[in-house]
């Protein structure tokens, strides 16, 4: 029947009207009431679905679970009943069990995030709860005891009330709160004990051996009775805690004794009285609420960063982007600069409750007003010099901002140290500065000369013209060390490439055609490296001292021109030491000599090697010269070989013509030349090369002078196909202070002849 579905209290009362009266409260509540006892009382067979307006129902069953109950034995004794308290108080106040002497959480208080401490013990009892067990285990944090709600015979509420008097006489002190709450009943007592009784028998299976004499099914249907049950019992008594610690209102048939005055929660802060709970607001609710009054009353003057009381603590992130927006505006904008506008809710959260300036609807200005303070302070104290990062943190309780989570104090100092234009050192060596998590011991702000305006201008253009390098140009200590450090890493990078140019320059001067060391490019490149060595000296020696010599050494070069030098170092060094074109380019000297075509392109590439590496390097880029000279000389070498090979008349080519006089012709090998004697051979100087090669220089440069002769046969090769070439090596005379015997052979021993020579090839 419809009138019979979703029975709760107020339908029952109206199906048996006028059987139950009550002038106090209203027959529906009567009902609720009668029910959850009956529930209590261990009648299973009723349940009740829901909190503020449960809908009972019924549920008959011919098993008794009554005999099981009774079979079980002492598992209902104080540790349990204690344990399933503090397990039901926990799990409301969201606390997770450690373990430890003591458990914690965090709370968000103002925006920050705070820690704090859990005890659950007899309060009244001193070999429990020692006095140390009152206070906070580290500065900063607070700590909450939970007393038990029910005691050994004859004591009582009173007795932990007096326990805390006794404390406050005795001179204790502790920002802590001490949470007693009113006794159980005896018949609450006894359902918390049925309670344990069944989470025993439905834990680990224990219900099939106390009833393994039912069929299965009957052991179902009781296990679902006792779940029934247990989570009747479970949810009452839940509430039935709430009441006894005073957070709500209920049937004084559930408690035995009350704390006194009603007054359940006490403080151990001097002057600190907490006020009365909030009724029905849950336990957790009222702890975060205690937790906050008991802050704020430590740090009054702790700034609010959740105005919008978001429940959320400002992040890390957020306050470094705080950091970035007001060092953007007192380094590039003056004290002033203009963000999106979605950075205008995080920012005003921070900036505005730390006073460190003003977040309108687009710009965001910076206040001096924390660089006042701070260097009031300061000259209160005497100090001068490099103020620490923890003495000006000092300075910032003193002025009665207590309570500061490290990083949004560090905040504070990282903007003191824009206001003040001071610099960051660490352990006394100037240092970037560091992020706001690392400022601690050991950083400190200095108040480092910097350069006029004068030389600070001309510093930080030289330093774009030569080293590519640029900062704002605001006159700051933050812009000078950052000039300084960027200078001084170009410097280290650069410094060894410079060097290596002026040294190269200088060994290749006769083939560059630069003996003159006033020539364009070896005069930037000697006042480069000296430049850098200047620097390099004084890169200790502080910022604005390295930017000082940086503005006074003065050369006969424009900076562009030593700018180029410098930049271009790497790439000129590289082709400078390159071994192999040089060897190709020894052999150009003997080309120009030539009468024909050859020669004349020859000296033509003389002349522009030599123009391109007497000029600054701002003008003509060496490297690219150099690679484009290699080729050129590379082509010319396999083109001479090609013409001067016997019998082949040069093919005339664009601007070329045919050299005369008479081509050469086969004769007897001269003695001595290296050939077998007897065998006659067709001679071709002209395309014979000569390599020597010490002895004692065999290890060092054999290696290299094959390699080149190598490349030189096999651009022969290639330009002439078919044709035969000979190899031969031979010993041309003792080396100085060497022995006449040795490996090598001797200058008239005979050479084996080429034609049955392992090493002819064609």
């Amino acid at each position: 029947m419809p009138a019979l579905t979703r029975l709760t209290g107020g339908r029952l009362a109206a199906l048996n009207h006028g059987t139950i009266r009550s002038r106090a409260v209203s027959p529906s509540s009567v009902v609720v009431s009668r029910l959850q006892e009956l529930i209590a009382a261990g009648f299973g067979e009723i349940r009740a679905d829901g909190d503020l307006d449960p809908v009972f129902t019924l549920h008959l069953s011919d098993l008794d679970v009554e005999p099981l109950l009774e079979r079980v034995g002492e598992v209902d004794n104080v540790g349990a009943r204690r344990r399933w308290v503090k397990l039901r108080l926990w799990e409301q106040l969201k606390v997770t069990e450690s373990g430890a002497l003591h458990d914690e959480r965090v709370v968000i208080w103002k925006g920050t995030r705070r820690t704090a401490e859990f005890v659950f013990g007899k309060v009244w009892d001193d070999s429990e709860l020692y006095t140390d067990t009152f206070k906070p285990s580290v500065e900063g944090r607070i700590r909450f005891v939970l007393d038990y709600p029910f005691d050994i015979p004859n004591q009582h509420p009173s007795d932990s009330a007096a326990r805390v008097d006794e404390l406050r006489r005795d001179g204790l002190a502790a920002d802590t709160l001490v949470w007693l709450p009113d006794h159980l009943s005896v018949t609450k007592a006894k359902q918390l004990g049925r309670l344990l009784k069944i989470q025993y028998l439905l834990e680990r299976d224990r219900l099939d051996d106390y009833a393994g004499n039912l069929a299965s099914d009957q052991r179902m249907r009781i296990r679902n009775q006792l779940k029934a049950q247990a989570d009747n019992l479970t949810s009452q008594l839940t509430t039935v805690l709430q009441q006894l610690y005073g957070i709500a209102h209920g049937d004084e048939a559930n408690r035995s004794a009350e704390v006194p005055d009603g007054r359940h929660v006490l403080s151990l802060r001097p002057g600190f009285e907490p006020r009365r709970l909030h009724a029905a607001a849950g336990f957790e609710y009222n702890m975060l609420d205690l937790a906050g009054k008991l802050l704020d009353d430590i740090y009054p003057k702790h700034p609010d960063l959740d105005l919008q009381k978001t429940g959320k603590a400002v992040t890390g992130a957020e306050l470094r982007n705080a950091l970035r927006v007001l060092t953007d505006a007192q380094v590039e904008g003056g004290g002033r600069t203009v963000v999106d506008r979605r950075q205008l809710a995080p920012l005003k959260r921070i900036v505005h409750p730390l006073e460190l300036g003003e977040v309108h609807d687009g710009p965001v200005t910076v206040s001096p007003e924390w660089q006042r303070r701070i260097e009031r302070l300061a000259a209160r104290h005497g100090r001068t010099g490099d103020y620490q990062a923890e003495e000006i943190r000092g300075w910032i309780e003193e002025y009665g901002w207590t309570g500061l989570d490290r990083p949004v104090a560090n905040l504070i100092i990282a903007v003191y140290g824009l206001l003040s234009d001071r610099v960051w050192v660490y352990n006394g060596a100037v240092e970037p500065a560091p992020d706001l998590e690392r400022i601690g011991p050991g950083w400190a702000l200095r108040d480092q000369p910097k350069p006029s305006a004068a030389e600070f201008a001309a510093a930080r253009l030289r330093a774009q013209r030569i080293f590519g390098v640029t900062v704002p140009d605001t006159l700051t200590t933050r812009t000078v060390a950052e000039l300084a450090r960027r200078v001084r890493d170009k410097v280290t990078e650069l410094s060894d490439a410079v060097t290596g140019v002026e040294r190269a320059l200088k060994e290749r001067a006769d083939i560059l055609r630069i003996g003159d060391e006033n020539v364009d490019r070896r005069r930037s490149a000697r006042h480069a490296a000296d430049l850098l060595a200047r620097l390099h000296r004084g890169r200790d020696e502080g910022d604005t001292p390295l930017l000082r010599e940086l503005v006074a050494v003065s050369y006969d070069v424009d900076d562009e021109v030593i700018g180029a030098a410098v930049a271009s170092a790497p790439a000129q060094l590289e082709a400078l030491d390159r071994a192999a074109p040089w060897r190709l380019l020894e052999a150009v000297p003997d080309l120009a000599r030539r009468d024909d075509d050859i020669g004349s392109r020859a000296r033509g590439l003389l002349g522009e090697l030599a123009e391109a590496a007497s000029a600054h390097e701002r003008t003509t880029a060496l490297a690219p010269v150099l690679r484009d000279v290699e080729e050129a000389a590379s082509a010319l070498v396999t083109e001479m070989a090609r013409i001067d090979v016997p019998g082949r008349d040069p093919e005339p080519g664009p601007g070329r013509e045919p050299v005369p006089g008479p081509r050469p012709q086969p004769g007897p090998t001269p003695p001595g030349a290296g050939g077998v004697p007897g065998h006659d051979r067709p001679a071709t100087p002209s395309t014979r090369r000569r390599r020597r090669v010490a002895a004692s220089r065999i290890a060092t440069d054999l290696h290299d002078e094959v390699a080149a002769l190598e490349r030189e046969i096999r651009a022969f090769a290639q330009a002439n196909p078919g044709t035969a070439i000979e190899i031969e090596w031979r010993v041309t005379g003792e080396e100085p202070g060497s022995s006449p015997e040795g490996p090598l052979r001797s200058a008239d021993a005979p050479l084996p002849d080429p034609g049955s020579s392992p090493v002819r090839e064609r």
